[in-house]
């Protein structure tokens, strides 16, 4: 943990999937669009096995969208400026971003 101030509230850093994905990119230097991917495809998998629907999908989008611009304005538009937590948080907000609006566009 480190003593700077945070600009962002965790959100999608507590959301286990996102958490884990954020951390693959943070911590060992996995491309953020092929984890968006790969997460595209699992949001994909939730709606074919009726657990979500593509309304929720949609919402999602929004909300991680949302998220994501708070992150970049936040940071100046380069998140990797961030202090260690937040730059983790926005990682997986953009993750999240990203992987919504590609299973919307069946792009993985």
């Amino acid at each position: 943990m480190s003593n700077q101030e945070r600009l962002l509230t965790d959100c999608m850093g507590l959301e286990e999937q996102w958490a884990h994905a954020a951390g693959e990119v943070v911590t060992w230097r996995w491309k953020l669009d092929e984890q968006a991917k790969h997460h595209a495809w699992l949001l994909r998998l939730q709606i074919l096995d009726g657990t979500m629907s593509e309304g929720d999908l949609r919402q999602g989008v929004v909300y991680a969208n949302a998220l994501d611009r708070e992150a970049y304005e936040q940071s100046g538009g380069d998140i990797a400026a961030l202090g260690q937590e937040d730059y983790f948080e926005a990682v997986a907000r953009r993750i999240a971003h990203h992987a919504g609006r590609f299973a919307l566009k069946r792009n993985y």
